[in-house]
């Protein structure tokens, strides 16, 4: 598994050239990082007078964005897999006009996975935002620069997971599906960019 390499493992394997990790399992890997720097914000939060989060939504927030790191870390795997089903469904015999069917079914369900997983992983990433503006906000003042970092990675994360749902989409000949993704990827990214991290980075930066 991708998750069980070690940083420079997993560096190394990215920028080996093999399609696995990439773009996708980056993307996830981001929103996880963004996670736990939220949750290292929140957790230094707790026990201290000069935050206004009370201790009923320091423990909420950790509880959520917990789950959260530990859905984005399993998309890092689940994207390189998607992939990997897209490419076998690729390499399908061809032969004859039944080969060509199951292989043009498993082709469509194939990118199907591989748009659904990074949609996934821009959702939970944007959730992750949206906690890292709160205990940005409310939290430990010592921490926002970390705060800071996870919005700005948590952004990334959806940005680019995004990209990952588009490119993938243009292979899909389901026109329903692709119109609805569309249509949720192009909000999804409208909310994320008015969220704008600009008015809290230039007041303590």
């Amino acid at each position: 598994m991708l998750t069980d390499l070690s940083i420079k493992e997993f560096l190394e394997k990215t920028a080996s050239g093999t399609p696995t990790p990439g773009g996708g399992s980056v993307a996830a890997l981001n929103g996880a990082v963004a996670a736990g720097l939220v949750e290292m914000g929140a957790n230094l939060s707790a026990n201290r007078e000069n935050v206004s989060l009370s201790s009923g939504d320091i423990e909420k927030i950790v509880d959520d964005v917990k789950a959260l790191r530990k859905r984005l870390m399993d998309s890092v795997d689940e994207d390189a897999r998607a992939y990997d089903g897209v490419m076998a469904a690729l390499r399908m015999p061809k032969s004859t006009e039944d080969e060509k069917a199951s292989r043009r079914t498993a082709i469509r369900h194939a990118f199907k996975q591989a748009a659904d997983v990074p949609m996934n992983v821009a959702v939970m990433s944007a959730d992750v935002m949206g906690m890292a503006f709160e205990v940005a906000e409310k939290g430990n003042p010592n921490a926002v620069s970390d705060s800071a970092v996870a919005i700005l990675t948590a952004k990334s994360a959806v940005i680019s997971a995004l990209c990952n749902v588009k490119i993938n989409l243009s292979a899909i000949d389901d026109v329903e599906f692709r119109e609805t993704m569309r249509r949720r990827a192009d909000r999804l990214e409208a909310d994320i960019r008015k969220k704008d991290e600009s008015a809290l980075l230039k007041e303590y930066f």
